[in-house]
């Protein structure tokens, strides 16, 4: 995990981004526990961070049930917090609540 985050920091952000998708298909395709990988994506869970849908398609689909509620539920709560409250416009609660839905029927 540590040479994926150094090599995140130097990369563009569309190559960062599409490296977390490949991983997050890792993850999710082989059932992999990448627990790391959530706290790493907390921090880009903001609504003011350019491409945040696509954060929060990787957030989603890194997801599987093998993954223990406890580790998944700080990101939750920071999607709750950042993205359904009522500070936030209609897109952003639509979006929020969409990706709260995906992670947990994953």
């Amino acid at each position: 995990m540590k040479n994926i985050r150094e090599n995140f920091a130097k990369g563009h952000f569309a190559a960062r981004i599409a490296m977390l998708h490949l991983l997050a298909r890792v993850v999710s395709r082989h059932k992999l526990i990448v627990l790391e990988m959530y706290t790493f994506l907390m921090r880009y869970l903001n609504p003011s961070i350019r491409e945040v849908t696509q954060l929060l398609t990787v957030a989603a689909e890194s997801c599987h049930e093998r993954i223990p509620g406890e580790e998944l539920a700080p990101m939750v709560r920071k999607i709750m917090d950042n993205f359904v409250s009522e500070h936030c416009n209609e897109d952003t609660i639509v979006l929020g609540i969409n990706t709260i839905r995906e992670i947990a029927t994953r």
